[in-house]
């Protein structure tokens, strides 16, 4: 594996065909399997090995002992056998494993590097499949629905983590998230139905759309009335109201361009012009066609004193 190959991506990339492109690129003899991560962190690592790093402090967790423990007292509450298939139904289920998911499919790590995380830069891992990392890869022997959906393959590393010179990175620039998760929903039919395409997807998806749901409601109700009344001290409360339903429904980890445009709005009426700004650009941001954004934006510049705007 060469140094081009072990890098990362220096030259930031400008559209959906640049991520598609370095992707291929960089997988082009196929021998390859991908990871994708909505935020980018310090080290490709199992979430076991993370939690007792948190803990302890150092690299060296011991975590073999750690993973043969936790699979021990897991015999109790399940029936399933064999150590591996504890461990693919413990990572299924969110438990703490050495397991680090993969797909054969780049497609499915894009959307995770772009899924859940819109304001924040995300990462395609590309990892070669030398005769080293052969050793640690395990397929899953009773695939469940998911697992299919997602072509997932687990790498389980001795150290709890894979050496940064055995792996490419493809960093995804949060502008281009949302623009991403449109073309893998209409090019490919990839969206979160199909990768969380068995009952528990179903109750999360479904929990954390009725939340969101209402928080945006709730909101655009609020902030419609504030624009209706005329008291001060009532449209102030409805206002400030609308802004913590907005803030509450980001809070979700539900990033949707149109939340920050009403908060952006919203931040105008009371008069927080920075505040407002700072949000249609996060909204311009996730999704640069957004024309109501920019006609906002354009709005708020206006209200700026004249020394000022010449600032930003």
């Amino acid at each position: 594996m060469n140094t081009k190959n072990r890098s990362e991506s220096k030259n930031k990339l400008q559209t959906v065909n640049d991520v598609i492109c370095a992707i291929k690129e960089q997988s082009a003899d196929g021998n390859c399997i991908f990871r994708g991560e909505s935020e980018c962190h310090e080290k490709v690592s199992s979430n076991l090995y993370r939690e007792l790093k948190s803990i302890i402090g150092f690299e060296n967790v011991g975590i073999g002992n750690f993973q043969d423990e936790i699979i021990e007292q897991a015999k109790d509450y399940t029936d399933t056998t064999g150590n591996f298939e504890i461990l693919t139904e413990l990572q299924h289920y969110g438990g703490k494993t050495n397991l680090i998911d993969f797909t054969q499919d780049y497609k499915v790590a894009l959307f995770f590097a772009c899924y859940g995380t819109l304001n924040k830069p995300g990462r395609v891992i590309i990892l070669r499949i030398t005769d080293e990392i052969e050793k640690t890869l395990r397929y899953p022997q009773h695939p469940k629905k998911r697992v299919l959906a997602q072509k997932s393959v687990f790498v389980q590393p001795p150290k709890g983590y894979i050496e940064r010179n055995r792996y490419h990175v493809i960093c995804i620039p949060a502008s281009l998230k949302f623009l991403v998760l449109q073309y893998l929903l209409e090019d490919h039919d990839i969206e979160p139905k199909t990768i969380y395409n068995d009952i528990h997807g179903f109750i999360g998806s479904y929990n954390s759309q009725w939340k969101s749901y209402r928080g945006f409601y709730n909101g655009l109700t609020l902030q419609d009335r504030g624009d209706e009344v005329t008291d001060p001290k009532e449209k102030l409360e409805s206002y400030e109201k609308a802004i913590a339903h907005y803030t509450s429904t980001l809070g979700l980890e539900v990033d949707d361009p149109a939340v920050y445009m009403n908060r952006g709005n919203t931040y105008l009426n009371l008069g927080k012009v920075d505040k407002a700004i700072e949000d249609f650009n996060t909204a311009i941001n996730m999704y640069p066609y957004f024309s109501d954004a920019y006609y906002n934006r354009g709005t708020a510049y206006l209200v700026l004193p004249s020394e000022i705007r010449a600032t930003f």
